[in-house]
């Protein structure tokens, strides 16, 4: 039934856009006659034209012609031919900005314009000072397929929220107007709209760079939020942006765009614009007075029951309880939220497993990091947004220091003692104890031990794909409310840090809370931890090291006592988030 309504579908589509191009004939024939003597009073001359084809766009010399032949002669017409879909747009910013050109035309698969096209719109680029981006309507190209060709493709475009369910995230998606229709809309010559195009768009070389031109963030291998941002950051500074109807152009249709590819643009988008356009694209609207001891605290973890078992979550809570103490209000944001109006002034990023994109708009609000985790996903860009970084280590601070001129300190991982505090009595069962996930990773700690004689103890999930550690698995959760306990009361707390967290000299969360919990600890071996935690914690650096320094602290209870206790001083002394926060809370005072 389905195969029978799309065949019927596509049937009536075809005969559509016979009509339809038809339609597109005679318009193109009106508009041509029409511009054919009013072309003749308005000067191009000394302007230049940067017609960029942007990446995935036909480039051959048959489609370059295609587009000239439209051309008034009346300007200088350079191509920027981009058609590689591996080049970035901070190269395409660069290929913009040294053109010299006076007046950008992005075209996006663009097949063929209608005659006299760049007259059209740098007549209203000059005539109105006030318009910032100017688009034409588009249809389908004659190769688009016979159940698209000549029908309507955009007449201007407007944006739509999702959420629900079906939905990771709530995010806008963006629609086109009066798409799959044979005839247009409107007959007006210009209307405003705050995303005229997102197949061919021009402005001045000045609004170009006013924007900032198009964000690093996005990938250039789908072209619709990228180019519907830059619309948007127009009306934002306060640009009116236009289609304009005496000109048209035909645009290919697309279909081999991937999801990740559209699915990380939309994110990106929805960081940037989820606020704006909440408010109704309403500076004034989405913009709330702001609470100098008020903040919030985005971390990675959804906003679900699920929440409970992500470390970001606990974190966050500790942190939370450690701003109240000192008279802030502090509201935990999980990433389902980042983007909402908000009236704190000071926003906390637990850089984690996800990035977080500022908005072009000035909120006036103040933007910290601190990259806790996944170091290695980490870009300078997205560093660059922010108004002071926390790094947890000199490592990571001199990894990043050279590109990102962005205030920043030193702010290791920390604990709570008030929860990571052994309340039960010292049980010392098991010998060894590992707590964490796999993430289909063979962990380096469990790799180096197994197979051992001595009692082991594993929790977490994911572990399927390793047998010799689901011998020892005894459940794939530990309620961290009891944590402490299983911390302190085994023999051993077995600890090891991802690649990046080593690369980075990131030294673990983990490690923080056990020492807190009385646990004695070993450990791989981590840039920076001897430097920080003294001789508190016992590091390996192979099998045959880890395997000797068990056995020796076995049976060596006292002083596995002595280093654990040691351990306990060092951290609840200088490692709590009530130290944390005070140093963030610092940091706050400049701003």
């Amino acid at each position: 039934m389905k195969k029978v309504k799309s065949t019927i579908r596509k049937a009536y589509h075809f005969a559509l856009g016979i009509y339809a191009g038809h339609l597109r004939y005679n318009q193109e024939r009106s508009l041509q006659k029409q511009l054919t003597g009013s072309s003749n009073n308005f000067s191009l001359a000394n302007k230049t034209i940067a017609l960029v084809m942007l990446p995935g766009s036909d480039t051959s010399k048959a489609s370059l012609d295609r587009i000239s032949s439209a051309l008034s002669g009346k300007s200088n017409c350079i191509f920027i031919n981009l058609p590689h879909k591996d080049v970035t747009f901070k190269e395409i910013n660069i290929a913009i900005l040294n053109s010299e050109a006076d007046y950008v035309f992005l075209l996006n698969n663009v097949y063929k314009v209608s005659a006299y096209f760049d007259v059209v719109l740098v007549s209203e680029l000059e005539k109105n000072p006030q318009t910032g981006i100017v688009g034409i309507p588009s249809y389908y190209s004659p190769i688009s397929g016979r159940s698209r060709a000549n029908l309507i493709k955009q007449e201007g475009l407007y944006t739509e929220k999702r959420s629900g369910k079906k939905y990771s995230l709530p995010h806008y998606s963006i629609k086109a107007r009066n798409s799959f229709k044979p005839n247009w809309l409107s007959e007006e010559a210009s209307s405003s709209e705050v995303i005229p195009s997102t197949d061919f768009v021009a402005m001045s070389i000045k609004t170009f760079k006013e924007i900032g031109g198009f964000s690093d963030f996005y990938n250039t291998n789908y072209m619709t939020f990228p180019l519907a941002d830059l619309c948007l950051n127009s009306n934002a500074i306060g640009h009116d942006n236009k289609l304009l109807r005496e000109a048209i152009c035909a645009a290919n249709f697309v279909n081999d765009i991937s999801t990740d590819d559209k699915r990380q643009n939309r994110e990106v988008f929805r960081g940037r614009w989820f606020k704006y356009l909440s408010s109704g694209a309403d500076i004034k609207a989405s913009k709330s007075p702001l609470d100098p001891l008020s903040i919030d605290i985005c971390g990675p973890m959804p906003d679900n029951d699920s929440a409970k078992s992500w470390g970001d979550y606990h974190y966050a809570l500790a942190l939370k309880k450690a701003f109240e103490k000192m008279g802030y209000k502090a509201n935990i944001v999980s990433r389902e939220h980042w983007y909402d109006k908000s009236d704190s002034r000071f926003v906390l990023v637990l850089r984690g497993l996800r990035p977080y994109f500022k908005s072009p708009v000035n909120y006036d609000q103040v933007l910290m990091y601190w990259t806790i985790s996944h170091p290695a996903e980490i870009t300078p860009g997205e560093l660059k947004q922010a108004d002071y970084v926390f790094y947890p280590s000199k490592l990571m601070q001199d990894h990043f220091e050279s590109s990102v001129s962005v205030p920043s300190s030193i702010l290791p991982q920390c604990t709570d003692p008030d929860i990571m505090n052994a309340e039960g009595t010292c049980s010392m069962t098991p010998e060894l104890l590992f707590i964490g996930n796999s993430r289909h990773v063979f962990r380096r700690i469990l790799k180096d031990l197994l197979p051992t004689e001595h009692e082991l103890q594993v929790y977490g999930r994911e572990w399927d794909e390793y047998p010799i550690v689901k011998e020892h698995l005894v459940a794939e959760y530990y309620d961290n409310s009891k944590i402490a306990d299983a911390y302190h009361n085994a023999a051993i707390l077995l600890n090891d840090h991802w690649d990046d967290m080593l690369e980075f000299g990131i030294i673990s969360n983990r490690i923080f809370d056990a020492l807190s919990s009385g646990a004695f600890v070993i450990s791989d071996d981590v840039a920076g931890i001897h430097e920080l935690l003294g001789d508190s914690v016992v590091t390996y650096k192979d099998p045959d090291d880890l395997k000797n320094k068990i056995d020796y602290y076995l049976e060596h209870k006292d002083e596995r006592d002595e280093i654990a206790s040691k351990g306990h001083d060092i951290v609840v002394n200088n490692h709590t988030f009530d130290n944390r926060a005070a140093d963030i809370i610092e940091k706050m005072g400049q701003f």
